[in-house]
């Protein structure tokens, strides 16, 4: 994640009684401190991290997860499993949380993981083809957290239909071609 791509962000915080209170934030600080306006030293009580877009990120909300192909529809035998997150993911807390089932069977997360480089996505491969006509079961226990130790708390159980694929061949009477349907 490219952090602070403007070297000074102003932020303006109220405090309980409506009085406006300015702070810096700079790319000089140690750990992206915020830095009172009124002051030399940082305050290194806070620090906010900002993503390359600009927007200031929450270091304090829980991992929410969005799922491609969504829930209830079906996917190809040999199609990838995209999941993407509102905040920075612990890589190695995934890991440990993500389970992939194939309906009557005991086959697990049998494929790769590839991660963006801010850790807010990661695509799961299969090695092998799912098997056709078979549900998929995709769980992430509440073990998992977010680059800032907040954990999801919650269970994230979907599921995806193995599409069955089907050719036809028609073989015609008077030509040696052959039409697949």
């Amino acid at each position: 994640m490219v952090l602070f791509r403007l070297f000074i962000i102003s932020l303006v915080l109220f405090s309980c009684d409506n009085d406006e209170k300015y702070y810096y934030i700079d790319n000089t600080d140690a750990g992206n401190d915020i830095t009172d306006a009124d002051s030399d030293v940082s305050d290194t009580t806070d620090s906010i991290d900002v993503a390359e877009d600009g927007d200031v990120i929450d270091n304090t909300a829980k991992p929410e997860i969005t799922m491609s192909p969504v829930s209830g529809s079906g996917i190809f035998p040999d199609q990838s499993i995209t999941f993407t997150f509102n905040v920075p993911i612990d890589s190695y807390s995934f890991n440990n949380a993500f389970k992939l089932i194939i309906e009557e069977t005991e086959i697990q997360n049998q494929g790769t993981l590839e991660w963006n480089s801010d850790y807010t996505s990661v695509t799961f491969s299969p090695s092998e083809p799912y098997t056709q006509g078979r549900n998929l079961y995709v769980s992430i226990s509440g073990a998992l957290k977010s680059l800032y130790d907040v954990y999801m708390g919650g269970h994230y159980e979907k599921t995806l239909r193995v599409k069955e694929l089907r050719c036809f061949v028609q073989f015609p009477e008077t030509t040696n071609e052959v039409t697949i349907i």
